[in-house]
């Protein structure tokens, strides 16, 4: 009977760790903020494709708050030499645009999706590249500041670049907005 029941208790024991550590990498994708790439306003779609001929599209910064929020982020993004660079444009609620590479404060902590700058770009051919978004140089990753008290750095996700004329990671259906559930199943 002791044998039995030091073996329910370390059963017990088990799944309340296996169930802990579930609920932790759930957890988990949401603690990280979230910065990505995307090719329109309701970030879903990260491909851009020209049949040859000149395409022009938008290149949209979008963040994904973790659970400390986001106020600033230092990121750079690459664009490759079959894109020409047009107008940047700050979101409304960005206090400056600095770059490159970019600095990005707001003037209210981000706790839903939100975009950050998007910058008007020309596809000269049909050659695959990526615009991607990278570290400043020196860091080891795109950081953010929370909105937590003295505003900490922290390293944030890339959750993916634009593809011009090529396949590449995109996550999402295009036709359906990207939620936590969505984000949240890549990293269980």
């Amino acid at each position: 009977m002791a044998v039995r029941m030091k073996r329910l208790i370390l059963l017990g024991a088990f799944l309340v760790c296996c169930l802990s550590l579930d609920a932790g990498v759930a957890r988990a994708a949401s603690d990280q903020a979230y910065v990505g790439l995307f090719a329109d306003e309701y970030h879903s779609t990260c491909i851009i494709v020209s049949p040859g001929s000149l395409v022009s599209f938008t290149t949209w910064v979008w963040f994904l708050p973790g659970t400390s929020g986001v106020m600033a982020a230092e990121f750079h993004i690459v664009f490759p030499s079959n894109v020409i660079v047009g107008n940047v444009t700050c979101n409304t609620h960005v206090l400056g645009c600095y770059g490159p590479p970019e600095d990005i404060a707001f003037d209210h902590c981000l706790t839903e999706w939100e975009w950050g700058i998007k910058v008007e770009c020309v596809l000269t051919d049909a050659l695959p590249s990526i615009i991607e978004l990278v570290p400043h140089s020196g860091d080891s990753s795109v950081l953010v500041a929370t909105c937590e008290l003295g505003f900490p750095l922290e390293p944030a996700i890339v959750l993916m670049d634009l593809y011009l004329n090529q396949t590449g990671r995109c996550f999402f259906d295009a036709a359906e907005p990207v939620s936590w559930g969505a984000i949240k199943s890549l990293y269980q």
